[in-house]
């Protein structure tokens, strides 16, 4: 007797109609006997893609009816869909419950490989757009260099994160940019990404007053004049304006760094923006949800740990990933 497969649905809490788990062994043979692909008629060289394990639970009635219907018919609802849309879904579907498996874009697509002839980065470049289309189509979501099949919980907060992406604007971003990365009450953003307090000129240290997108910052203070522009004012200030700043008499003690283009950078923040948002509206009902329920009063603590834990990272990662944007590249200039 082969070893036993905890697959996915038993992991998933979906209900199977077998009394007992199938080996692994049972697993391979259904597939090579009746896959979706003549396994018995191919030469050597041929490879069984992970999807194909997908299609062999499903026929057995082991993945969840509602996750069946919807992957069947991707190829009528996903804008633009091919024949490879639905196979690159049930992959992200299946290793979405095996943490040990990252799943970038080159694992994706080596878990989609047909033939040991396949070129890795020939079949990259197939997956990448099927993975924008089921990103646009609300069922992907990216977390980094990771994608993520969305269910359930985690496909509503996708769903509500896009509708309040879409209402924002340039000052929403300036406002929400200056409230999470630079400056709120109580807490200077901008140390975590500029890194010090001070600049340093022939050994000595020192302090001086930040200026960042033409805005002062509460707390700062100094004889010297630090003037950034983020990524946000590209495209609205240019090097020849700041240039031309610095040679003005009242600016004979300050420095101009002029971000570049970052790429991306305001789709990031508004979708980080939005995210926020979305999670501020979600601990919002829960606190008061649990308030009628218990007719307390309103916890003082209550944060978005409450929050699940899927959707936390998402946050995490998108503000890591703007602040490590913010100084690069930088071009800096001051009068001489």
């Amino acid at each position: 007797m082969g070893p036993r497969c905890q697959h996915a649905s038993s992991r998933l809490d979906v209900p199977t109609q077998r009394k007992e788990p199938r080996t692994l062994l049972a697993i391979t043979q259904d597939v090579l006997r009746a896959g979706r692909r003549k396994y018995l008629d191919e030469g050597v060289g041929a490879l069984v893609s992970f999807d194909e394990l997908y299609g062999n639970l499903a026929g057995e009635g082991e993945i969840s009816p509602d996750v069946r219907t919807e992957l069947s018919r991707l190829e009528e609802t996903v804008p633009g869909a091919t024949p490879l849309t639905p196979r690159v879904a049930e992959v992200l579907y299946l290793v979405r419950e095996l943490p040990f498996i990252p799943r970038t874009i080159d694992n994706i697509a080596r878990l989609v490989v047909e033939s040991t002839d396949d070129d890795l980065p020939t079949v990259i470049g197939r997956v990448e757009p099927e993975l924008e289309r089921l990103k646009k189509a609300g069922l992907v979501a990216q977390i980094g260099e990771e994608y993520e099949f969305l269910t359930g919980e985690k496909r509503t907060f996708e769903d509500e994160g896009t509708t309040v992406e879409e209402q924002h604007r340039q000052q929403d971003r300036e406002r929400g940019l200056a409230q999470h990365f630079v400056h709120e009450a109580g807490k200077a953003h901008w140390r975590n990404w500029i890194g010090s307090d001070v600049v340093t000129y022939h050994d000595k240290d020192f302090s001086f007053k930040l200026e960042i997108d033409s805005t002062a910052v509460p707390g700062t203070k100094g004889d010297v004049t630090l003037k950034l522009a983020t990524p946000l004012s590209f495209g609205r200030v240019t090097l020849d304006d700041l240039e031309g700043q610095s040679l003005r008499p009242d600016e004979q003690y300050s420095l101009f760094f002029l971000c570049g283009r970052v790429n991306k950078f305001e789709q990031d923040l508004t979708r980080y923006l939005a995210m926020k948002e979305v999670i501020g509206n979600w601990v919002l009902e829960s606190m008061l949800t649990t308030v009628a329920r218990s007719s307390s009063k309103l916890p003082t603590n209550f944060t978005s740990s409450a929050l699940p834990s899927a959707i936390r990272p998402h946050e995490r990662h998108r503000h890591s990933t703007l602040e490590r944007s913010l100084l690069c590249p930088c071009r800096w200039r001051t009068r001489r």
